[in-house]
C-alpha cells in the first residue's frame, strides 16, 4: 500500500498527466502526419516518446490512487511495456539512419535509450515493491522516476509542436548560428573591400 504521504503529490500527478495527455493528443490532431507510417522519422519519435511517458505516469499515479493501492506491479507492467516500446522505436531509428543526418541520428539514438534506461529502473522499482510493498526508499525512487517521465512527455511534446529546443541546447544552437552568421559577414565584407572602386566618367 503507498503511504498516505504521498496521496497529495499522487492526485497532482493524475491531474497533471490527465492535462498533458488531453493537450497532446490536440497537438497531434492537429499535426497527424508527424505520426503515421510516412510521417518524418524525427516527428514520430517525439510523438511517440511523449505519449509513452506521460501515459507511464499518468496510469502508475492512478492505480496508485485506488484503496489499497500498490504500485508494483503496474510499475513494473508499465516499465516493461515502455522498454520495448523503445527497442521498437530504436530498432525503427536503425532501419531508417540513412534518412537523417548522422548528428540528429546518434541525438534519437540518446534520447531512446536514455528513456528506455529508464522504464528499465522503474521495472527494477516495481518488481522490489511486489517482493516488499513496504519498501519506503524504492517508493520514493517510483515517485522521483514519475517526475522524471513527466519531464521527458513535456520536452518531447514541446519539441513535437516544433517550439525547438529549450535550455543549454537552445543556446549552443544560438551560439553556432550566430557564428556563422558572423562568419558570413565577415567574408562579405572582405569581398567588398577587396572590389576596385571603378571611377566615374567624366563629362
Amino acid at each position: 500500500m503507498v503511504p498516505t504521504d504521498y496521496h497529495d503529490f499522487l492526485l497532482g500527478a493524475v491531474s497533471m498527466g490527465a492535462a498533458l495527455v488531453g493537450l497532446l493528443f490536440v497537438a497531434i490532431s492537429v499535426n497527424p502526419g508527424g505520426v503515421g507510417e510516412a510521417g518524418h522519422l524525427t516527428m514520430r519519435l517525439r510523438a511517440v516518446c511523449a505519449m509513452s511517458a506521460l501515459l507511464n505516469a499518468l496510469f502508475v499515479s492512478m492505480v496508485a490512487l485506488l484503496p489499497g493501492g500498490t504500485i508494483g506491479g503496474v510499475a513494473a507492467a508499465l516499465g516493461t511495456s515502455g522498454v520495448l516500446t523503445m527497442v521498437g522505436l530504436l530498432l525503427l531509428v536503425l532501419r531508417r539512419r540513412r534518412d537523417v543526418p548522422m548528428s540528429q541520428f546518434a541525438r534519437m539514438v540518446v534520447l531512446v535509450v536514455g528513456q528506455g534506461s529508464v522504464c528499465v529502473l522503474q521495472v527494477v522499482g516495481g518488481v522490489r515493491l511486489v517482493v516488499d510493498p513496504g519498501d519506503l526508499g524504492t517508493v520514493q525512487t517510483q515517485a522521483i522516476l514519475l517526475i522524471v517521465f513527466f519531464a521527458i512527455g513535456v520536452l518531447r511534446a514541446w519539441e513535437y509542436v516544433g517550439a525547438g529546443s529549450i535550455g543549454w541546447r537552445a543556446v549552443l544552437d544560438e551560439a553556432r548560428r550566430g557564428a556563422r552568421v558572423g562568419a558570413g559577414a565577415g567574408v562579405g565584407a572582405g569581398v567588398a573591400k577587396d572590389e576596385p572602386t571603378v571611377p566615374a566618367e567624366q563629362g
